[in-house]
């Protein structure tokens, strides 16, 4: 879909990296800041995904406990899903 599509050069974000007008791509700065800020953001998301999936499973938890489903045989009450 995006053939012959061309982007001015001062649209594109040129904070790490610099394009020429020739189309030449130059690194600006130094390279293990740019590897610090990596890692920064790698160490980010790997302390909050644990948050979120202790989140998830306290919802998912109470959500059985509350949740009936599953009929015992011989009666019409249905058991609770965390029982099951």
């Amino acid at each position: 879909m995006f053939e012959n599509v061309r982007i001015p050069r001062n649209y594109m974000l040129m904070g790490i990296n610099e394009l020429s007008k020739e189309g030449e791509c130059t690194m600006k700065g130094d390279p293990r800041v740019l590897l610090t800020a990596m890692m920064y953001i790698r160490v980010f998301l790997t302390q909050f995904s644990g948050f979120y999936q202790a989140a998830s499973t306290q919802i998912c938890t109470r959500y059985c406990a509350v949740r009936r489903q599953f009929t015992q045989q011989g009666t019409k009450e249905e058991r609770k899903v965390i029982d099951y």
